[in-house]
């Protein structure tokens, strides 16, 4: 009894040190949202620019680098290949502060990517062994929290240090190796650089769990990886387009809304880190408690299809809050955002649980790393370069950001909620095959 209590201890310890390498992985890809104005000023940067090293310059090697990491996390030590990632995403961030042009930019921002490519594929896996399955629906949910957690805390944290380096609260010559009068944004990707190596030293006190839930005692072969997801295509395509549709929304709205704060309402970086950072920090905790509470019912009450009518709903809801970046008023389009990012939140994490208890131990890894093929390549790959070429060449006026984010936002999210539908009419089952440990 005391061996399985320090196992169980041990497990949701480890589920917490992932969950907080998710946050400083989403804290590095995002903080570059909140430093768009010193940045474009800085460097003479168009918004199509600024759109690419948010969104293509990280999403497309993200992508192309997460299968291949998603495979080697289902054969080899998946906590040294998160111990390499974060080095690698860390050390990138560090060297965005140092970029002198948009090229320079745009290479450091690759390096990112390939770094935090290697997280979710091996930590999801990690989870799904180290957590029995009446309980892994609430454990991945924590984990799906840390990442959406990791962009309030990285608008929060980053409007906040770029008001501090500002006003000379820091003195930037103690975080530039002796560079004085650096920019304050470089500084702000100096210090969120640094944050994730605390992390690397925790993560070395971690075990690799055993795996299990294996759906072939030797293990399966590439073909049969590939038999497995063709075979379940049915149930789960809907799911992984939904996500995609889905990622492009939310990265469109995590990537502009601190600008259309500043053009609409003249907020400050101060005050946008704390409202906005504030609002997705809060939605993303009752979003994963909701989340992980009934994929964790449906999954003992074999009642998976419950969830997608769950997830369904929410895609609705979040389609018709998505027009907040219309509202006039500052207060309602907060109100409205909150609502629309718990909605979103609550409708993805859903589906990321109903892909993962759906496959064994051998597919997990890819399992996850299909899902980030489609959210980098469609989401953040396409979200917000879209809202910027809409800005720049379809309504032609920056003070027009609300209404491209609104027609780059309103069809993926319609695009979505109708592939939920059309799943849950097909009547795709999603059981969990391999019995429970």
């Amino acid at each position: 009894m005391g061996t399985e209590l320090s196992q169980q201890r041990d497990s949701w310890g480890m589920v917490a040190l992932l969950s907080a390498a998710a946050v400083i992985a989403y804290m590095d890809r995002l903080v570059l949202s909140v430093l768009f104005v010193p940045l474009s000023q800085d460097m003479s940067l168009t918004d199509t620019q600024l759109g690419l090293l948010q969104g293509a310059s990280f999403a497309v090697i993200y992508a192309l680098a997460g299968l291949p990491l998603g495979m080697a996390a289902d054969r080899y030590n998946r906590r040294n290949l998160i111990i390499t990632g974060i080095v690698v995403w860390c050390g990138a961030t560090i060297a965005c502060g140092f970029a002198a042009n948009f090229t320079q930019l745009a290479i450091a921002r690759v390096f990112v990517g390939v770094g935090e490519a290697a997280l979710v594929p091996a930590a999801t896996s990690m989870i799904g062994d180290g957590i029995r399955l009446e309980r892994r629906g609430r454990a991945l949910s924590v984990f799906i929290m840390g990442q959406i957690l990791g962009g309030g805390i990285a608008v929060a944290a980053g409007g906040v240090l770029l008001d501090l380096v500002e006003g000379h609260t820091f003195d930037p010559a103690l975080f530039s190796l002796g560079i004085e009068h650096a920019a304050p944004w470089r500084v702000v990707l100096w210090l969120v650089g640094i944050l994730g190596l605390p992390l690397l030293i925790a993560l070395f006190c971690i075990r690799e769990p055993r795996r299990r839930e294996h759906a072939a005692r030797d293990g399966l072969s590439p073909s049969a990886v590939a038999k497995h997801f063709i075979a379940r295509r049915h149930t789960l395509l809907p799911l992984y387009l939904m996500l995609a549709c889905a990622a492009v929304s939310d990265f469109s709205i995590g990537a502009w809304i601190p600008t259309l704060l500043v053009r609409q309402f003249d907020w400050s970086t101060t005050r946008i880190g704390l409202w906005f950072g504030g609002c997705l920090f809060a939605s993303g905790m009752i979003a994963a408690a909701i989340a992980g509470m009934v994929s964790d019912r449906a999954t003992r009450s074999g009642g998976a299809r419950n969830m997608r009518f769950w997830a369904l709903g929410s895609a609705i809801l979040a389609l018709v809050m998505t027009t907040f970046a219309l509202a006039t008023d500052a207060r309602l389009l907060l109100l409205m955002l909150f609502v629309q990012a718990v909605a979103s939140s609550i409708c993805s994490v859903i589906c990321v649980i109903s892909i993962q208890v759906s496959l064994p131990n051998e597919l997990r890894g890819v399992g996850s790393a299909l899902t980030s093929l489609g959210n980098m390549l469609f989401g953040l790959g396409c979200g917000p370069t879209l809202v910027a070429l809409a800005t720049d060449y379809l309504y032609r006026d920056p003070d027009a950001l609300g209404w491209s984010m609104v027609t780059v936002t309103v069809p993926a999210f319609a695009l979505g909620a109708t592939l939920l539908l059309l799943s849950i009419y097909r009547g795709a089952r999603l059981e969990h095959p391999f019995g429970r440990t």
